[in-house]
């Protein structure tokens, strides 16, 4: 069930992704006529949707580890992404990049937070079959 939640995280995100890069400019220029902003807003919509893909496969790791009953490993991804793993990459990512670094951090936070949220998966599921087999 956690593998066919997975793909269609990743297809509809992927769909929706898609939608909204092509549609990005006609979606900022409904809320501003600037073309200056609506070029700056391109962009940064552009860049928020890059890990569009992806994104739901971390809130379904968090589900399952609460439906597991693993509640620190849940709690952690939950701060990750707004927390433990954003705030620090903003900073990094506007001192080294500027402002590119501060409108791609969300995208990098959430692509570091998949990857944090599959190896806290991995352990956590591992950790169960050695319990069940030790029984």
């Amino acid at each position: 069930m956690i593998k066919f939640s997975i793909i269609t995280a990743v297809i509809l995100g992927s769909i929706l992704t898609a939608i909204y890069w092509v549609f990005a400019d006609a979606i900022v220029q409904s809320f501003i006529d600037s073309p200056v902003v609506i070029d700056y807003g391109t962009t940064m919509l552009r860049a928020l949707i890059i890990s569009g893909p992806i994104v739901g496969v971390m809130f379904i790791f968090i589900n399952v580890l609460q439906g597991l009953g693993k509640v620190i490993p849940s709690l952690i991804l939950s701060i990750s992404r707004h927390g433990l793993v954003f705030i620090p990459l903003l900073y990094i990512l506007d001192y080294t990049v500027g402002l590119n670094g501060i409108i791609y951090t969300q995208p990098v936070t959430d692509i570091l937070t998949v990857i944090i949220s599959i190896i806290l998966y991995t352990v956590v599921s591992r950790g169960l079959v050695e319990q069940k087999a030790m029984r």
